[in-house]
Order: structure tokens, then C-alpha cells, then sequence
């Protein structure tokens, strides 16, 4: 399910570590998608070259079950995956020095600790008569029965282009992940039978960044296609 997804997360944080793409100045591009429908990250310089667009407009290739477009800042990390033998999907986004961190210790099951912001979207089909007020009250009672490294500040009703949708923001500490102290945001949405999950992670050092103002625009941005 989504919430058991988180730990996909971490087991995915820790591969992005073990890149030395990044030192090439190339991007990962998902194996289940074909190159043309991803959008380019870095720009090909040739002395004819103009600036890079300070933000890249994603648009779904048809053959995925992802309703959303939205644009998120050029130099951000991107990175589109199709998890295997399910209909789930996910897209992440971070700061990219997230990929100079070091690689997980074979005794560090969580991945080497970091504090750089990022952006993950979940996007997984609805079981059989579930619902958003059921997601949303099951993550609550998750949280509110989560060690007492996350503290819940408060949750509250949004709109995502129009769509009813409810956010929650936390702090966390949790050592074996973090470097400093977290704050997160995780919104929820359904979308043609899908539940969309956004969790939004930046040190509390570095709220109102230049980070935190790109996760801004990408949210307002927004767009739920058909």
C-alpha cells in the first residue's frame, strides 16, 4: 500500500546516493519509459547554446496512469519509476546534491543519514471500497502511534487544482534518516481511482529557501489532466 511505500522510499534514497552519474553531468531516466517523453534536465551546450528555462514542465507520456502536470525548477533531480508486477508509479524530485551523500553501510538499513530537501509522488490504485477519508484517517492514526521522533503539528483540508485534498505537516527527527530536524508535508488526493500521495521533506535550517520556494511553485503549478 502507500503507506507501506515509505520503506521503498528509503531502499530508493539509498540507490540515488550510490549514483556517480551525477558527477558526469547526466540524469537517470527510468528503464519503463521511452527517452522521449521525459523531459530533458540538463540543457546540451554548443556555442549557440541560450540559458536553461528556470523550469521544466513534466507532462505524463499516455501509457502511465499519472493524471497530473505540473513544473518544478531545472536544476532539481528528477526521476519517473514504474513499480514492477503493480500498477503503482512514482516521481521524485530533490535537491541534487541529495546524490553526493554517501552510500548506504551494508549495517545501515535505512541509508546514510542527510537533510537535503526533496519531493516524492506516490500514485497508487484505490482498494476495492476505500476512500480519502479513509487514507487520510488511517495516516493520522499512524502518525499519532509513530515513535516519538515524529510530532504532528497539524493537518488540514486543501484544494489541488480544484480537487478536495487533505495535508498533514510533521517534524521529524528520526536519526537513522535525518541529519537535522525535518519538516514534512504529506498531501493525499484521488484521481480517476488513484490515490496520490505528495511528501515534501526540508530541514527545519532551511524553511523559506530557495528550495522550499521551488516546492512552492511546483505545488501551485499543479494540474489535474484527464
Amino acid at each position: 500500500t502507500i503507506c507501506s511505500g515509505f520503506f521503498r522510499f528509503i531502499e530508493f534514497r539509498s540507490f540515488l546516493r550510490r549514483s556517480t552519474l551525477i558527477l558526469l553531468g547526466h540524469i537517470f531516466r527510468s528503464r519503463s519509459m521511452e527517452p522521449a517523453n521525459l523531459p530533458t534536465i540538463f540543457a546540451t551546450l554548443s556555442e549557440t547554446s541560450t540559458p536553461a528555462l528556470p523550469y521544466i514542465h513534466y507532462t505524463p507520456s499516455k501509457e502511465i496512469n499519472v493524471h497530473l502536470e505540473f513544473d518544478y525548477p531545472s536544476y532539481w533531480y528528477f526521476n519517473e519509476d514504474k513499480y514492477p508486477y503493480t500498477d503503482g508509479y512514482s516521481i521524485f524530485l530533490s535537491d541534487p546534491l541529495m546524490l553526493t551523500a554517501p552510500s548506504r553501510e551494508p549495517n545501515q538499513p535505512h541509508g546514510n543519514p542527510s537533510s537535503y530537501g526533496s519531493v516524492y509522488i506516490w500514485i497508487e490504485p484505490l482498494e476495492t471500497g476505500q476512500t480519502l477519508s479513509d487514507i487520510v484517517a488511517r495516516y493520522r492514526d499512524g502518525v499519532q502511534k509513530a515513535l516519538h521522533h515524529i510530532v504532528l503539528i497539524r493537518n488540514y483540508p486543501i484544494k489541488i487544482d480544484g480537487l478536495g485534498a487533505h495535508a498533514f505537516e510533521t517534524l521529524n527527527d528520526t536519526p537513522e534518516m535525518y541529519t537535522s530536524t525535518m519538516f514534512e508535508r504529506t498531501i493525499f488526493f484521488v484521481v480517476d481511482g488513484a490515490i496520490c500521495r505528495i511528501d515534501f521533506a526540508i530541514s527545519v535550517n532551511e524553511r523559506g529557501g530557495e528550495f522550499e520556494k521551488g516546492y512552492e511553485y511546483f505545488l501551485n503549478s499543479l494540474k489535474i489532466g484527464p
